[in-house]
């Protein structure tokens, strides 16, 4: 575990180290964010006398406190101001313009946090705090039909509220079918099972009746507060947006993978979500 986490500490020191300032200055961001969250699982776990647990949230502090310069001033990072202040201190601005993130670089750092979040004892109660807010956005939705995800590499698993959703009796639910020609997303229903068959991309998919969901659970890298999402590149979500507007798209994100506003640039064929529920709940729409 820890041998996991200082080999992807070391890639993540080499990628900031070789770009320019405002990746560096998004880098020390997330890496302070995530140092925050274990300082908490510290903390937590003092209070409840679980020394075990202390420990372990206590030796990731120190793993990545001895990254130097990438944690930087990561110590309060967690709080909205102190983002702010490691976001407009890290030279984040180039000759007055915003220096727009590079987003092949953020992904492979923001996949590298999220595998090591995935490890963490913290990991479990994040989780069951993600689905229980994502289970209350969907009943004051109240849908006929959710739109969902098969979980992959390290994502959060949707599917783990549909118990909490038991008051919406009718309610169905879908998985994406992507294809390569043409380069699109469709839903079909399915049935909870699982799946038997893959799509053109090999994520496993369900052969039931096409269906256009009126609610999405859309899984986010990373996100802005103003409903813009990080995805992996596809821009399938983003195609399905265009054509069925009327769905509503909910994010589902960690709170740490909060980007800075002025270093993200939407791009043309990018759709804002709807909504976007963390594990510390819904923080747009």
């Amino acid at each position: 575990m820890v041998g996991l986490l200082q080999g992807i500490a070391r890639a993540l020191q080499a990628a900031a180290v070789a770009r320019a300032p405002g990746i560096l200055g998004v880098h020390h961001l997330l890496v302070g964010r995530a140092q925050g969250r274990r300082c908490g699982a510290a903390a937590r776990a003092q209070r409840e006398g679980g020394q075990q647990a202390k420990g372990q949230a206590e030796g990731m502090v120190a793993l990545w406190g001895r990254q130097g310069h990438l944690v930087g001033q990561a110590r309060g990072l967690a709080r909205p101001m102190g983002i702010m202040k490691a976001v407009s201190s890290s030279g984040s601005r180039m000759n007055g313009q915003p220096h727009h993130l590079d987003r092949s670089i953020l992904r492979r750092q923001l996949l590298a946090l999220r595998e090591a979040h995935a490890a963490e004892a913290e990991f479990v109660w994040a989780s069951t705090a993600l689905g229980r807010s994502l289970a209350d956005a969907v009943l004051g939705l109240a849908p006929d039909c959710v739109g969902g995800y098969w979980p992959m590499r390290s994502e959060f698993n949707p599917w783990v509220i549909w118990p909490a959703l038991a008051s919406l009796p009718k309610l169905r639910r879908a998985l994406p079918w992507a294809t390569r020609t043409p380069r699109e997303m469709r839903y079909r229903l399915w049935d909870g099972g699982e799946p038997k068959l893959r799509d053109d991309y090999g994520i496993p998919a369900s052969d039931g009746e096409l269906v256009e969901p009126d609610v999405l659970l859309v899984p986010c890298l990373g996100f802005t507060r103003t409903g813009w999402r990080l995805g992996y590149g596809g821009g399938f979500f983003d195609r399905y947006l265009l054509a069925c507007p009327r769905a509503i798209a909910i994010g589902v994100a960690w709170s740490w993978a909060e980007l800075p506003l002025e270093q993200f640039e939407p791009q043309p064929h990018d759709r804002p979500l709807s909504m976007i529920v963390t594990e510390q709940g819904v923080v747009m729409g």
